[in-house]
């Protein structure tokens, strides 16, 4: 499997602790002893969290893991005190922000700050557009256009208000709450790829955090330069650069 398009350019997760929490947090350190909410084992909130506790000097076995899954059933098992701290992600941050409008938040990884303190980096490839190697090395002018319709659809996204982005989403991708939407879309656009390409050192970030989860990649000789190709990239790209 090969990433031939970077979507978005941080992930959008964030550690946050209700106020409903019975545990006093306010530091990940603060964290020993506490049930902290993912949306399942094996998640990017999950590898996510264990990749904050290590950062720590911390493991999966000094907290309680509880799945939340995701949208509406996480937030309300993060509102109903079910957990004291938990790894939200997308609109399930938006709508918990509503809620609490002074939420904490111990680790964002929606900003370029916030990337840089978590991973060392300002861009860490969140959402990639992936194949096998094999397919496309047979089909390059299939995936040639669809980089360029997906990178169209971005600039899209960059020229036009959370509203009109909105209008255009099928109606199961919408949350009832179209508030939360709009505000999950107006923080979504940020994070766009400004090249859709994946630099060594950014491949290098993703295999140490999954490192941290997996054994397998922690002993595994892996080549990350077979990893990910920008073939596929126009040279020139049409997203505007921030």
């Amino acid at each position: 499997m090969q990433s031939f398009l970077t979507i978005l350019e941080r992930p959008a997760l964030v550690l946050a602790v209700p106020p409903s929490s019975n545990h006093r947090i306010t530091r990940v350190e603060d964290l020993r002893g506490a049930v902290v909410g993912v949306s399942t084992p094996g998640s990017a909130s999950y590898f996510f969290l264990n990749y904050l506790l290590h950062r720590h000097r911390m493991t999966l076995q000094d907290v309680t893991i509880a799945s939340l899954g995701l949208g509406a059933p996480s937030i309300a098992a993060f509102t109903q005190g079910r957990v004291n701290a938990a790894g939200l992600a997308g609109s399930a941050i938006t709508m918990a922000k509503h809620r609490y409008p002074r939420l904490l938040f111990l680790a964002d990884a929606r900003s370029a700050e916030g990337v840089k303190q978590i991973y060392g980096l300002e861009v860490y490839p969140a959402h990639d557009l992936l194949a096998q190697t094999e397919w496309l090395r047979n089909n390059a002018d299939t995936a040639r256009r669809l980089t360029s319709a997906v990178m169209r659809a971005m600039r899209y996204m960059q020229e036009h208000s959370p509203d009109e982005i909105r209008a255009h989403m099928p109606a199961q991708y919408r949350l009832q709450d179209e508030r939360a939407d709009v505000d999950a879309l107006r923080a979504t656009v940020p994070m766009l790829s400004r090249n859709g390409r994946v630099t060594p050192e950014e491949a290098q970030a993703i295999k140490n955090v999954l490192a941290v989860s997996d054994e397998r990649v922690r002993t595994a000789q892996i080549d990350l330069s077979q990893s990910y190709t920008n073939e596929f990239v126009p040279s020139i790209s049409p997203l505007q650069t921030r």
